[in-house]
């Protein structure tokens, strides 16, 4: 009951102190996205001839073991940014701010930037199973740097899964505890064949993906090839920033 509570008044909260945030057209078309649905897609968000030097620095940044590189079936980088510095374009994107502001109704900060690179063969997976971030909302934005399809580790989301409302009809129906961060596939099922089924978010390099990450989510396996992805996330201004970054191990 304590979590539907602090879900409650962070929800109200949102409403009374609602902020305006002036978007153009295509920004408050992406906003309206992931507010309906959780997620939104923009393909070329980044210039190809920009993606080649990129992706070469990346993968170097990755070619020798570091301390603060963390291996879960794939390698990461929380705060990438603050050693590679051309992820500075993407870590500091105004825009792509005041979207995610807008999708919170709270004025947010891009605390760090993640850099992912996922290998097949080594049975991985970006982030892990099925799961939400959090039992709060909480605004990312994923840029993929290679080429995804279904068989190199994309994405995975059930729309609508991050609102109130449906948080709701799911923990009385006895499908999805309010504190429940992580799930089984055989969970995950009883609320697809409850709700919506899954969607598979695909892409070219250079696609970005906007997303609320309460929404419930995958990386799904990576079966071939590579997946090379950065990762923005955002934080309302006013919380605890020392504390996440620590949690996260970010210096």
């Amino acid at each position: 009951m304590g979590l539907f509570v602090e879900r409650l008044k962070y929800e109200l909260l949102g409403f009374s102190q609602r902020p305006s945030f002036k978007l153009n057209k295509t920004q408050a078309m992406l906003a309206e996205e992931v507010e309906e649905n959780g997620y939104a897609y923009f393909p070329n968000f980044i210039d190809e001839d920009k993606l080649g030097s990129l992706i070469a620095t990346i993968k170097l940044h990755f070619s020798e073991a570091r301390e603060e590189f963390q291996y879960k079936g794939d390698t990461r980088h929380h705060g990438i940014e603050r050693t590679v510095p051309e992820v500075s374009f993407f870590s500091s994107d105004t825009q792509l701010l005041d979207i995610g502001s807008k999708v919170m109704s709270r004025q947010l900060i891009n605390l760090f930037t993640l850099g992912n690179y996922l290998i097949s063969g080594n049975q991985g997976t970006s982030g892990g199973g099925w799961h939400r971030d959090s039992t709060h909302p909480q605004f990312k934005a994923m840029l993929y740097l290679t080429d995804v399809t279904e068989l190199n580790g994309p994405l995975e989301i059930i729309p609508g899964t991050h609102k109130f409302s449906n948080l709701r009809r799911f923990n009385r129906k006895g499908l999805l505890p309010y504190n429940q961060q992580w799930l089984t596939e055989r969970e995950i099922a009883a609320i697809e064949n409850e709700h919506e089924n899954r969607i598979t978010v695909t892409g070219k390099a250079g696609t970005l993906i906007l997303f609320e990450s309460s929404t419930l989510h995958r990386g799904r396996p990576i079966e071939s090839g590579e997946r090379l992805a950065l990762t923005n996330y955002y934080y309302p201004k006013n919380s605890n920033h020392e504390q996440i970054l620590k949690n996260f191990g970010v210096a």
